[in-house]
């Protein structure tokens, strides 16, 4: 279980870095429970933020029309770059 935990803290988006480490190296001091509230915290976080990474995706699907279809390559591309953006900034 405790790989398991590590692997969340390792993972999550809401942690910096730093904090990771930090939280890492503090962790064989928690007690057990400590260690599960802090993964289901992040854990939490972690699916909220699919949500809304998904919201978002959904929300620029539906706003951007599909235009390589309609021959217009250069809105096409500024289309490509935001999707390709948001991938980059959510990854």
């Amino acid at each position: 279980m405790d790989k398991t935990i590590k692997q969340v803290i390792a993972r999550t988006k809401l942690l910096s870095d730093a904090e990771k480490i930090a939280l890492l190296v503090a962790y064989d001091e928690l007690a057990d429970a400590d260690k599960e509230h802090i993964a289901q915290i992040l854990r939490d976080y972690d699916a909220q933020y699919a949500r809304a990474v998904a919201g978002l995706r959904a929300s620029i699907d539906e706003a951007l029309p599909d235009v390589k279809a309609e021959g217009n390559d250069e809105a096409a591309r500024a289309i490509h770059t935001i999707r390709r953006g948001l991938s980059i900034l959510t990854s």
